[in-house]
């Protein structure tokens, strides 16, 4: 992420690890700012170090603005800066 000079945070159970809370998981959650984010070019240095989307059509539903989550619980005029790809 350094050579995007994209801001990052690792999320989720590995960060729980980190921070001395023990918790099995199978993969690494993280996020970004989607501030002037170039998809598909993260894609493409995620994809070099063998990191790939764990959804078909990953770019398209992240170009959405709101996330699942919010759509079901309120009227949808909510955007969300981040969302859960699962």
């Amino acid at each position: 992420m350094a050579a995007e000079k994209t801001p990052v945070a690792i999320i989720g159970g590995i960060a729980l690890n980190a921070n001395g809370v023990a918790r099995f998981t199978g993969d690494i959650d993280a996020t970004t700012s989607g501030a002037d984010l170039d998809l598909e070019a993260l894609v493409r240095t995620l994809k070099a170090h063998a990191i790939v989307p764990r959804m078909p059509k990953a770019i398209q539903f992240a170009r959405g603005s709101t996330c699942r989550a919010c759509a079901a619980c309120c009227d949808g005029s909510r955007s969300t800066s981040t969302a859960r790809i699962a």
